[in-house]
Parts: C-alpha cells; structure tokens; sequence
C-alpha cells in the first residue's frame, strides 16, 4: 500500500465572503510569497520524515537505533509518516465514515522518551493493522484521507493503545451539472440526506446525490494539484459538529459529536445545521435558502481563519476540509426514522508545502 511518491494536496478553492482560505504558501499575481517561518517549520518536518526513512532502512537491515525520541517527536513522526505514505486525500469522495486502528503503546522511560526502534515497530503494526483492515472491508469505501495519532495518555489508567484515526470513502467525481463551488445555489432542492437525490427529480437526474454531499463538495480539496512541490502534513484532528442536543431516542454515536451553537442565526434559517426531529411523513428537502445559510455558516463559523471552530480544540490545527454527514436515528416502538440531521466533520491539519510554485 506504499504509495512511491510525493503527496500532492489538492489546492482548494471556496468562493466565501471574498476569502481565500487555504493553509499553507500560496502564489499570487505571479509572485513568490515567501515565508521563513512557514519554510523553516516545513523543513524541521521534511527532516524527520528523512530521518525517519533511513531509520527504517537500516531498521529492515537488522540494524536498531538506539536513540531516542519525545512523545510529541513520536506522534508527529508517524503522523507525518502515514500521511505521507498512505493518504489518499487529494481523491474527490463521498459517504466517508471515520475509521480508528489500535496498536500496542510502547514503553516511555523516566525522562519521557521512546526508543526510535520501539517507533519502528509501532509504525509496522500500523501497517499491518491497515492492511489487514482494507483487505477486509466489504463497503467500498477504500479510498483513505488523513491519519491523526493519538497517543494514550500513560499518567492514567484504560485505554492503553495508540489510536490511529482516519477517514474513508467512496471514490467519485461529482455530477457535472451540480452547481459546485461557483457561488450560492440556485434553483436547486435535494433530499436532506440518504443518497435519495432531487426532490423533483426527472430521469436524467436520477444520481445517488443529497443535500449533504452537495454540501461537502463545497469544503472538499478538489483535484487539481500543483505540481514540483511536497506537502507535510502533522497534527491532524478531526471533530464532528452537531446543531442540536435535543433527540427522541438514545444513541452512542451522538456522544461521539461535539455539540456546538452560535450565539447568533442568519435569516432565514434558525439553526446553522440542519435538524428536524420527530416523526415526519415525508424527507424533507433543502432548497437554496437552506443550502446557502449551511454553507454560510460553515464558511463563517469554520473556514475562515477567524471563525470560532477555525482551529482544533487540542492541537490547534487549522482547519483543513469539512464534509456535511446526513445521520438519522431510529425509534424502536414504531421501528422508524424520528431524528434527521447533519453533522460538520472538520479535518484540521498543519499543512507545509515547500518546492517551486504552480503557474
């Protein structure tokens, strides 16, 4: 699964309240913009990742190092590595689910060091763990985006592994005729969610399409890449907001989203994300208007850098891409759907790009 090359990020493109908003260095009117903050940080990651390289080259060899690293070395070194090696974020999908792998923690010793060695077996169960994931997943979303290490904290006693977190999806390019990152949307109505597509539909339209991946198709890294250049990549995190806290029924995946309210709406739309509880008798469909106060809202909220959920509440990444997610809850007496709702699934990343500039 080694990906013999150099990760090429999609440049992203948002027309949002006349921003540009994504990380890293950027060309304009056919001028360099330098930054030697920005280079040097890039450089300190290219290095570990090179350092990292000829560890393993000599770790395969039979040959261990015996030096030693920092817990935060450690996370970001294999951050860096997985990211580098085996995302696939720069692929246009939809449908992701979050995915996490466990390996085993290694030992720290007094001071708050690991072995370098130790970092190479934990990297090669990684591997192994993932391979034997992808060989036997049976829903089609093979496509892997961006891998956030989260290491156990060892002062306290449960889970005792290393968390690898990470996204997949469904490959797929979008419907040409969808209006996609051109501005507001208009004359448009899409099923809330659950692929059911247009509200109206005729034949030609008949996709498997909603009003949550049109959403997501807004925030996504498109696939047009700059070429020449290497990106690093470290710090990932990924939170998954939600607009209400109110349900009908119980269920575990809601405390894995973060609650989260403005202190201010826009008309004409009452909540920044989409949520309607209760039983109702038909899907209900998002038209312009509440397209245009969700993407609003995740533009003003997310995107822009000075947005109140721009950064990750741990690392302090920045944003990075956002996907809308269609959830539903389930009653049990009557078995039906009574909750609908979307969720905002923020990746934050600190992302460098060094190399020759694209035209």
């Amino acid at each position: 699964m080694n990906k013999n090359r150099n990760i090429i990020v999609a440049t992203m493109v948002i027309v949002a309240l006349a921003a540009a908003i994504f990380v890293g260095c950027k060309k304009e009117n056919n001028e360099t913009v330098s930054n030697a903050k920005t280079n040097t940080e890039a450089q300190v990651w290219q290095n570990q990742m090179n350092h990292f390289q000829e560890l393993r080259k000599a770790y395969e060899t039979g040959i261990k190092s015996e030096g030693t690293m920092t817990l935060i070395e450690m996370r970001q070194t294999l951050g860096l590595m997985a990211n580098y090696e085996h995302s696939q974020h720069e692929i246009f999908c939809h449908n992701s689910v979050l995915d996490t792998l466990r390996v085993p923690m290694i030992n720290v010793d007094a001071e708050g060091n690991v072995n370098e060695a130790d970092v190479m077996d934990v990297y090669n169960a990684f591997e192994k763990a993932l391979q034997d994931r992808m060989e036997n997943i049976n829903d089609g979303k093979d496509i892997l985006g961006l891998f956030s290490i989260i290491l156990p904290n060892v002062e306290e006693k449960g889970e005792d592994n290393i968390q690898i977190v990470f996204t997949r999806g469904q490959e797929d390019e979008p419907n040409p005729d969808l209006p996609l990152v051109n501005g507001p949307f208009k004359d448009i109505c899409l099923v809330w969610g659950m692929d059911l597509g247009y509200c109206n539909p005729t034949p030609q339209y008949n996709i498997s399409w909603d009003a949550a991946d049109e959403l997501s198709a807004q925030f996504t890294p498109s696939n047009t890449y700059p070429g020449g250049g290497i990106y690093t990549i470290t710090d990932v995190e990924y939170v998954e907001y939600i607009a209400t806290n109110t349900f009908m029924v119980n269920n575990p995946e809601i405390n894995n989203f973060t609650y989260w309210t403005p202190n201010t709406s826009i008309s004409p739309c009452p909540y920044w994300l989409f949520y309607q509880s209760g039983y109702l008798t038909d899907e209900p469909c998002l038209c312009e208007d509440e397209l245009n106060c969700e993407w609003f809202n995740i533009n003003k909220f997310i995107v822009l850098d000075d947005g109140e959920l721009h950064y990750s509440p741990n690392y302090n990444s920045p944003y990075f891409y956002c996907t809308v997610n269609d959830k539903y809850l389930m009653s049990k007496i009557p078995y039906e759907i009574c909750d609908r709702y979307h969720t905002a699934r923020v990746c934050y990343a600190k992302v460098q790009w060094e190399g020759p500039y694209p035209d």
